[in-house]
């Protein structure tokens, strides 16, 4: 039988194992990087952000991995016994890529047992720290301890040992895993373009308590309006994309923005990674109660007949463009009134200065109460909130098709982890009955989508927008 490897001779199989694991860990954060991070794809202009926020995990994790390859070294070497001597290379980096592959692949729960495993290893190593005096020669033995492995047994103990210390380093190395599965350690916050009060701010919270229960930490509403929703959206696509910092977002922002804003300071498409749809808002005409007009068609020959003399508000980036594409299809001559939300224009209509506004379905109330009068829905079917209230279409105005949508982005550069546990607490959250009951207060049904979903979905949007900011004769500003 071949003699168990003795300790001057580890040096030439540490450097073996050194130089396979050097040169898998290279390749491994390789393939990371041009993968975009957990099988994400990054955007030309990516890298710089992406690793800003996910140096930490990387730094933790090659910390991790070296400290185990400084205690996996000795019980690796003892594959000399089980592997043909120009073998021995390519078996310790065949098994140190089996191992990388398994940490992938690990579950939280199974890092943490790694980590138990890699603790019991470090002391075993403490303990049998001196080489065996006997002619096994064994550096997992020590001279007159209880219990040791170099026994009369001899290369049989000693391999079996070495086999077992290897399947616990084995296991150590699914620790890695852990910077990855722990999210979210912290608060989170969402943060909505619109003024407190209105519908995305109610439709935001709704979401976000839902998706707190669901994530285990608190989502926090954080308003930041102003701009046509362009200063949350920069603020959020230059934030760190470590999955604290969320976009509410709609397509005031990322479908109207673009094209009534000259420099928004983001890019719809590559500075988000999309999480989850949230839904389509249902957006009403809605007028001051003793507003004369009663019909769309009645308002359109009011405004006709008093040029300069009706005022309209808008909250968002779809009242800007339904009203210009309204004005410029019938020759209107209106007052634009513009405000930082729906919600801060609710007064000035409810006592006349403005006379309209299209507004989300957080209307609804009011609109029951009889404070305001909803004249039409742009839906393609009635509200089942407001049954009584014809559509657009209804009304004979079939060009106004642009819709309102939320959704949920982060900024671009986003783990591909994190995004997935982020969707997933997205549907848990539009499942609960308490979230349903909230959107249901502004007839919004609630619809989740995959990631790919929401993308394609923006870029469709675009299309849309684009065609309808041309329809209405508006320049960017």
């Amino acid at each position: 039988m071949k003699r168990p490897l003795a300790p001057e001779s580890l040096a030439p199989d540490a450097r073996i194992f050194a130089a396979a694991g050097l040169a898998t860990a290279m390749l491994t954060v390789a393939l990371v990087v041009l993968a975009g991070g957990e099988g994400g794809r990054l955007e030309p202009g990516g890298l710089l952000p992406y690793f800003r926020a996910h140096h930490t995990r990387y730094v933790a994790s090659a910390s991790v991995a070296l400290a185990w390859m400084v205690v996996a070294i000795p019980f690796l070497a003892g594959l000399r016994e089980l592997l043909a001597a120009q073998r021995r290379a390519l078996g310790t980096a065949a098994l140190l890529l089996a191992a990388l592959a398994w940490n992938a692949a690990l579950s939280r729960v199974l890092a943490v047992i790694g980590w138990i495993g890699g603790i019991a290893g470090l002391l075993t190593l403490a303990v049998y720290q001196r080489p065996c005096s006997r002619s096994c020669s064994s550096w997992l033995s020590r001279p007159g301890a209880a219990g040791s492995v170099c026994s009369s047994s001899g290369g049989s103990g000693v391999r079996k040992a070495r086999i077992a210390h290897l399947l616990v380093a084995f296991l150590a190395l699914g620790s890695v895993s852990v910077a990855a599965a722990a999210y979210p350690e912290k608060p989170l916050r969402l943060v909505v373009p619109f003024a407190p009060g209105g519908g995305a701010d109610a439709l935001a919270r709704a979401v976000a308590q839902g998706m707190a229960r669901s994530l285990g930490q608190p989502v926090l509403v954080e308003s930041r309006p102003g701009g046509d929703a362009t200063l949350a959206g920069a603020f959020v696509a230059h934030a760190a994309p470590d999955g604290y910092t969320l976009l509410f977002a709609s397509n005031t922002g990322l479908s109207g923005a673009p094209f009534l804003h000259k420099d928004i300071g983001y890019d719809p498409v590559r500075d988000f990674t999309p999480v989850s749809m949230l839904g389509f808002f249902p957006y009403f005409l809605v007028a001051n109660k003793d507003f004369a007009p009663r019909t769309l068609r009645e308002l359109v020959d009011y405004a006709r007949a008093h040029p300069g003399g009706v005022n309209y508000a808008s909250g968002n980036a779809m009242g800007i463009v339904a009203t210009a594409q309204l004005a410029a299809a019938e020759k209107l001559d209106m007052v634009h009134v513009p405000y930082k939300g729906e919600a801060p224009a609710i007064p000035d209509l409810v006592t006349n200065r403005v006379q309209f506004i299209f507004t989300t379905g957080f209307i609804i109330p009011y609109v029951k109460e009889g404070k305001v009068r909803a004249i039409a829905a742009m839906l393609d079917e009635r509200s089942t909130a407001l049954p009584g209230v014809p559509t657009v279409v209804e009304s004979g105005f079939p060009a106004l098709a642009i819709r309102g949508w939320a959704a949920i982005v982060a900024p671009a550069g986003l783990a591909r982890d994190v995004q997935a546990r982020l969707n997933r607490a997205v549907r848990e959250s539009l499942e609960m009955e308490g979230t349903k009951a909230a959107l249901a207060t502004q007839g919004f049904p609630g619809k989740a989508s995959t990631p790919q979903e929401l993308a394609d979905f923006i870029r469709a949007q675009l299309a849309s927008w684009r065609s309808a900011v041309q329809a209405a004769g508006l320049e960017p500003e």
